[in-house]
């Protein structure tokens, strides 16, 4: 109940915007109607039907039993043209019978020998003629022509008009307040299925919750979108939530990435513009915090951008070192920041980067840097965009795919790890660009990676046993 609660809210939190649009809309709509619509004016008269004079009281009883049977039909009868000819006559009125039948009715009351007679007219002061005019008609149509035969004396039925209608001051249609009421409720329905219809067609990856939705694998970290923070350096920032988040990862990666077999970390974007850069660089960064010699590698050789943000030179580079132009230790040139942080750019950029990349001369460089270095971070690119991050993630010791919220979709994710899992190297996913929504939305992500991991990690009785 609490997570759907949470889902709801979070559509609703997506959405509102198409939301109070459509409701806006909808009172803009009612308001219109009322405004325009042509009024409708009702004016109402009552008809009494009772006996003539009895002989007997069973035979006045009699007549009011027959009364009674005869009021629906009565009513009926105004709408005939007996009655409503007349009234346009006398009233001069351009309408023909059926178009006035149209804007008359007759309605017996119940529990009563009364004829309600409503009339609709544009105009205040043709309802109530019209009303009255059907009245007196519908009098002497009964009495003279369809009562008149009863008894010898004429008819045996007494018709009264004992309510003739005053000038209606407002319109009966249309209302301001229910015309504006039944618009914002239209609007808002309609906005509301618009919103549902949205979201369930929404391919996009919008956050943590979206993620868990097209895969099991673990999510190793998320990282809050933060417009103001130098995102690059921002590990460096001691009091910084972000690099609070990236420390939090470095200890994730402890307990399954580094535990495989060489200390070396592939991160890879499930597509272009996923921040593998600056998630690579800030996790290298916190871990020369703890003081180990750590060793950043550029092989995102399709686009580099390493040595451009923290200011080395392009060459040499990594490709220098696979095709042998240059040796590890020029390559890797310590960061004047960071003692602990080596920086190896991409070099010069081959033609066949995959090949280079998945080769056997790779495989052997990156253990000669897990031998000098105590940690090895590589900045692997898309995953999708080449084979050059599958290629990397045959041979790394392990693999963190990264998946930016709102610049990915659920097909693009689900693609990106099927190309990566047959590597075996692929430990879990990096949210990043993680919406912020307040300490709530913090604490639930907290939670929820919380369960992750202890669901994946084996427990202490377990690894005995093991």
């Amino acid at each position: 109940m609490r997570l759907a609660l949470r889902g709801v809210i979070a559509v609703l939190g997506r959405g509102w915007p198409v939301l109070v649009m459509f409701t806006g809309l909808g009172l803009l709509g009612g308001l219109s109607t009322a405004l325009l619509a042509t009024p409708r004016f009702e004016a109402t008269a009552r008809v009494f039907i009772t006996s003539t004079e009895a002989d007997t009281p069973l035979d006045s009883l009699a007549l009011t039993i027959y009364a009674r049977q005869r009021l629906q039909s009565y009513a009926e009868v105004v709408s005939s043209p007996a009655v409503l000819r007349p009234v346009a006559l006398e009233l001069d009125l351009d309408a023909s019978v059926e178009e006035l039948a149209s804007r008359v009715t007759a309605t017996p009351v119940p529990d009563s020998l009364l004829i309600e007679i409503v009339a609709a007219s544009r105009f205040n002061t043709e309802a109530p003629a019209i009303a009255s005019a059907v009245a007196r008609e519908l009098v002497q149509v009964i009495e003279l022509q369809l009562e008149s035969e009863m008894t010898a004396e004429g008819s045996a039925l007494r018709v009264t008009v004992v309510e003739n209608p005053g000038i209606p001051v407002a319109a009966a249609y249309p209302h301001l307040v229910p015309s504006v009421s039944v618009g914002g409720m239209v609007g808002f329905v309609m906005g509301l299925g618009v919103m549902l219809l949205r979201h369930s067609f929404d391919a996009r990856v919008r956050g943590l919750r979206d993620v868990q939705a097209v895969t099991s694998l673990r999510v190793i970290g998320t990282i809050a979108r933060d417009r103001k923070a130098d995102l690059m350096t921002i590990a460096l920032d001691d009091d910084s939530r972000v690099a609070k988040q990236f420390r939090s990862l470095r200890t994730n990666l402890q307990f399954f990435g580094f535990e495989a077999r060489n200390r070396s970390v592939l991160v890879v974007g499930a597509r272009g513009e996923q921040g593998t850069t600056t998630a690579a660089v800030n996790l290298a960064l916190a871990i020369a915090q703890l003081g180990r010699r750590v060793l950043l590698v550029d092989a995102h050789l399709r686009s580099p951008e390493i040595f451009d943000l923290l200011g080395m030179p392009p060459a040499p580079g990594l490709t220098d070192v696979l095709i042998g132009a240059a040796n590890q230790r020029d390559a890797a040139r310590s960061w004047d920041e960071v003692p602990e942080l080596f920086v190896m750019t991409a070099g010069t950029i081959p033609p066949n980067s995959n090949d280079v990349l998945g080769s056997v001369r790779m495989r052997a460089i990156l253990d000669a840097f897990c031998d000098r270095f105590d940690d090895v971070v590589i900045d692997g690119g898309s995953a999708s965009a080449t084979a050059d991050a599958t290629a990397l993630a045959s041979v790394v010791g392990s693999t963190v795919l990264v998946a930016r919220a709102g610049h990915l979709r659920r097909a693009h994710l689900t693609a990106a790890i099927d190309a990566l899992e047959p590597s075996g190297t692929l430990v879990g996913i990096l949210v990043n660009d993680q919406p912020s929504i307040g300490v709530d939305a913090m604490e639930e992500i907290a939670a929820t990676i919380g369960d992750s991991m202890r669901a994946t990690r084996p427990s202490r009785r377990e690894r005995v046993s093991g």
